[in-house]
């Protein structure tokens, strides 16, 4: 009878362990699918990965596989390739055509140069597009690096990894990125001190 007893408690002690680690393991968010387009060298073949990418990283706009099924998402993608390139490449026209005229107005092209003067963007990832009453809410994170002193001032670091929430809207028959409260405070940090 007493061994009887001690097999039951046993199973019964393994069911649970096996339910609360089941549980554990789906409660525990996966890592986001990352939608890209390979870069291919001038012969046509993909270059292997030998290293991880110097910050800020590739420049290059990509999704994870919620945002990247986002009906706009072609449309939005483009926008912000030419955000980003427009601050990579400093070509203040490239940035201008992914931005409304009211943004556009809170940073004319001398502050532009001189804010973004040594600013390098990189592993740009958009993680969700949403509906909004004005047009689009998207969440982007991304990497910078800049010298020292064109770093916010209150976080004073060459690299930045960023996450922002933009809104879009249209105009003139194309997505743009929005003056707005949503970025005007994002949340920033110095490259590789990530929390959770």
């Amino acid at each position: 009878m007493v061994l009887l007893g001690v097999a039951v408690l046993t199973a019964a002690g393994a069911f649970a362990a096996r339910e609360f680690y089941r549980s554990r393991a789906e409660a525990q968010p996966s890592q986001p699918v990352i939608l890209t387009t390979p870069t291919t060298t001038p012969g046509g073949s993909t270059p292997p990965s030998t290293s991880k990418p110097k910050p800020p990283g590739p420049r290059q706009v990509a999704a994870t596989s919620d945002a990247g099924s986002h009906p706009q998402y072609a449309e939005i993608s483009q926008m912000l390739q030419n955000y980003f390139d427009g601050i990579n490449d400093k070509k203040y026209a490239v940035w201008r055509s992914a931005v409304t005229r009211a943004r556009a107005s809170d940073l004319p092209e001398e502050k532009w140069n001189s804010d973004y003067a040594s600013t390098k963007d990189g592993n740009i990832v958009v993680y969700r597009i949403t509906a909004t009453q004005r047009g689009l809410s998207v969440l982007v994170t991304f990497t910078s690096t800049q010298k020292v002193t064109d770093a916010p001032q209150e976080l004073p670091s060459d690299c930045i990894d960023w996450s922002i929430v933009l809104p879009v809207v249209k105009e003139d028959g194309s997505w743009r990125i929005d003056s707005g409260a949503e970025s005007r405070s994002p949340r920033h940090e110095k490259c590789g001190t990530q929390t959770s």
